[in-house]
């Protein structure tokens, strides 16, 4: 499943716009994306894949990605290793919050449990620059 990782405003398709590659009725490689049209309403167009900006393949993407998309469904699979600093509230509830209609949640109860219990506020020192 190919994934644009860079913006073409002209093919009008963005940054972590996901499309399928399917041949088309003459037997064409096409890669199938689900756009707006110049109205702003759904359509879907077939583009040559050498004519396509930036693309990453793969069947999943980290929730880090995923940050800014929705999707209709999501399977947010956290790491077995209940210790890890990085799975955190806030990592928890960016992937769960990405389901639009259903989520599956792959994750122990201890992991489930810890991840809810480190909160990781953020610290990129904005408040303090803006304070001088």
């Amino acid at each position: 499943m190919p994934r644009v990782t860079r913006n073409d405003y002209a093919l009008r398709l963005f940054n972590g716009d996901l499309g399928l590659c399917l041949a088309d009725t003459d037997g064409q490689l096409r890669v199938w994306f689900e756009t707006a049209d110049e109205d702003g309403q759904p359509t879907v167009r077939d583009f040559a894949p050498g004519v396509l900006p930036a693309l990453e393949g793969g069947f999943a993407i980290t929730i880090h990605k995923s940050q800014g998309s929705e999707y209709g469904h999501a399977a947010v699979l956290l790491p077995p290793d209940a210790t890890s600093r990085a799975v955190s509230r806030q990592l928890l509830y960016t992937g769960v919050s990405r389901a639009r209609h259903s989520l599956e949640l792959w994750a122990s109860p201890e992991l489930l449990a810890a991840a809810l219990a480190n909160n990781c506020p953020r610290s990129g020192g904005l408040p303090d620059r803006l304070r001088g």
